[in-house]
């Protein structure tokens, strides 16, 4: 994947995923390409339930990769802002609940649009 090995293209400004990632970690690198050069970009993840069986079929034999899969799940499965979430992750601060929203991601934006109409 060109993503692990640092691809850095100012003209990127969109990324799709087709399968989940076993990691945030994972996700944020490959999300964290898109719009380099400060413009707006757009990450898109396309998953389904059974990249999930897949994907702990694979790791059965680790419980830091389990651990990793859980945290992409609770990710997945968040209501609250997505940037919010990955801010926590990387932070460290698992239970600390962080309430401003970002206003760009689809949570984000979904809220806002039912608060519109």
């Amino acid at each position: 994947s060109a993503f692990g090995l640092g691809m850095d293209v100012s003209h990127l400004f969109w990324v799709v995923l087709w399968q989940t990632p076993l990691s945030l970690t994972s996700l944020a690198q490959s999300l964290g390409r898109v719009a380099r050069n400060g413009a707006e970009g757009v990450g898109l993840l396309l998953w389904d339930t059974e990249d999930f069986s897949n994907l702990r079929w694979a790791i059965t034999d680790s419980p830091e990769k389990q651990q990793d899969l859980m945290d992409v799940i609770g990710y997945i499965e968040d209501e609250g802002c997505r940037k919010a979430a990955l801010r926590r992750y990387f932070n460290g601060s698992q239970g600390e609940l962080v309430t401003k929203a970002c206003g760009l991601c689809d949570l984000c934006l979904s809220k806002c649009q039912t608060l519109l109409h």
